[in-house]
C-alpha cells in the first residue's frame, strides 16, 4: 500500500511542558521525532533534570539547530556550543543550557521518544494516599469545620456556587473530609467529592451521608470528557510538584464541558516544604507553594481562560497555616482559538 503522511509541530501528537521549556512530538513512519523549544534561562539541570529525577542527561540526542544558541556540557568537563545551522549529536551524560537572551529551538531526530518524560502516577501519588490515609481522622476534627472562620471562602464559594447551579454536575476535587462539598451543598449545588484517600473518603462520608465521594487520581480522571459543570479544587495541587501540574490541569480542562467553571485555592510561594510527622503520625509528603503568575501559566497552557486572581493574608495562626493564599476563577471557553480566530 502507498501511503503518504504528512504532520506539523503546530499540531503535535504529545507535549511535555516544563519551566522555561516546551518538548513537542510526532509519531511518525516508526520514528517519534520531536522539537525542542527554551526560553532564556533555561537550564537541564534546573528544569528537566528534577522532572527525570537525574542529575545529567541520560538520553543521547541527534538534531538540527533552528535559532538561538545553547551548550552542551558533557560529564567529562567539556562544552560545546551550539548554534542555528548545526547537526548535532550529544551522548548521554551532559547538562544544557540556553546562551544569550534568544529562545532556543532544535529538532531532535533521534532520543525524543525517552527526554523529558512526565512524573509517573503512581510515584507522585504513592506517598500522598498513604500519609493522608494516616492523617484523616485528625485531619478531619482540624478541618471539616474551617470554612466557619473563614468569610473570604465562604464569599467566593458562594460566588462559584451562584455560577453553577442548575448547570450539572460539580466537582469538589482533593475533597478530604468533604467540607468544601458540603458547603456547595447547601448553596444549591448538585455536587461530588473525589479523593486519593480512602481515609479521608470514609471521613467525609461520616461527615456527610447524603453527597456522593468517590476514589480517583486528579492525574488520570475516570470521567467522561465535557461532563462537569464546575470544579472546585481548594488545595488540591498543595503536594504536586509543578511538572505534574500541566496533566492535572489538562484533566480538569477535558472533564469540563463548555463554559465550565473552574475555582482553584492555593498558598503562595516559592517554598517546598518536606515533612515526615503532622500531626503525631509519620508520613513522607511535599507540600508545594506556588506564585499565582506560575500557576496562570499552567492552567492557560492547558485551555482555560482565566477571569481573576484574589489574593488575601493568611487568617490568623489558630485558624490556619501562616501562608498568604491564592484563589483562582478559570474557564474553559466555548470554543479554543486558532491564531486569534475561532
Amino acid at each position: 500500500m502507498y501511503e503518504a503522511i504528512l504532520k506539523r509541530f503546530e499540531t503535535p501528537d504529545e507535549v511535555r511542558e516544563f519551566e522555561k521549556g516546551r518538548f513537542e512530538l510526532l509519531h511518525i513512519g516508526g520514528m517519534t521525532i520531536g522539537r525542542a523549544t527554551y526560553e532564556p534561562g533555561w537550564k537541564w539541570s534546573t528544569h528537566v533534570g528534577p522532572l527525570a529525577g537525574k542529575t545529567s542527561c541520560e538520553v543521547a540526542h541527534v538534531g538540527l539547530v533552528l535559532s538561538g544558541r545553547a551548550t552542551a556540557a558533557m560529564n567529562d568537563g567539556r562544552v560545546v556550543e551550539m548554534k542555528a545551522g548545526d547537526v548535532f549529536y550529544i551522548a548521554p551524560g551532559h547538562d544544557s543550557w540556553v546562551v544569550g537572551d534568544e529562545p532556543y529551538v532544535s529538532i531532535h531526530l533521534m532520543g525524543a521518544g525517552d527526554y523529558a518524560h512526565p512524573p509517573t502516577i503512581d510515584g507522585i501519588t504513592q506517598s500522598i494516599r498513604e500519609s493522608y490515609d494516616r492523617l484523616a481522622d485528625e485531619y478531619a476534627r482540624r478541618i471539616a469545620n474551617e470554612l466557619e472562620n473563614k468569610p473570604i471562602d465562604r464569599d467566593l464559594l458562594n460566588r462559584f456556587a451562584g455560577q453553577v447551579a442548575g448547570r450539572g454536575l460539580v466537582c469538589d476535587m482533593g475533597c478530604g473530609p468533604g467540607h468544601v462539598a458540603r458547603y456547595l451543598r447547601d448553596q444549591g449545588a448538585t455536587v461530588f467529592g473525589l479523593d486519593i484517600s480512602s481515609g479521608m473518603l470514609e471521613q467525609a462520608r461520616q461527615c456527610s451521608p447524603d453527597i456522593s465521594f468517590r476514589e480517583g487520581n486528579m492525574m488520570a480522571l475516570d470521567l467522561e470528557a465535557a461532563t462537569l459543570a464546575g470544579i472546585a479544587a481548594f488545595y488540591a495541587i498543595v503536594n504536586l510538584p509543578k511538572e505534574a501540574l500541566p496533566v492535572v490541569f489538562r484533566e480538569m480542562e477535558r472533564v469540563l464541558e463548555p463554559g465550565g467553571l473552574l475555582l482553584l485555592a492555593f498558598h503562595i510561594g516559592d517554598e517546598t516544604l518536606h515533612e515526615e510527622e503532622l500531626w503525631g503520625q509519620r508520613i513522607s509528603m511535599d507540600f508545594f507553594l506556588f506564585q499565582p503568575s506560575t500557576i496562570r501559566h499552567y492552567v492557560e497552557t492547558a485551555g482555560f481562560v482565566v477571569d481573576e486572581i484574589i489574593e488575601r493574608e493568611p487568617y490568623p495562626p489558630e485558624v490556619e497555616y501562616q501562608s498568604r493564599r491564592a484563589y483562582m476563577f478559570a474557564r474553559k471557553p466555548h470554543a479554543r482559538l486558532h491564531n486569534g480566530e475561532l
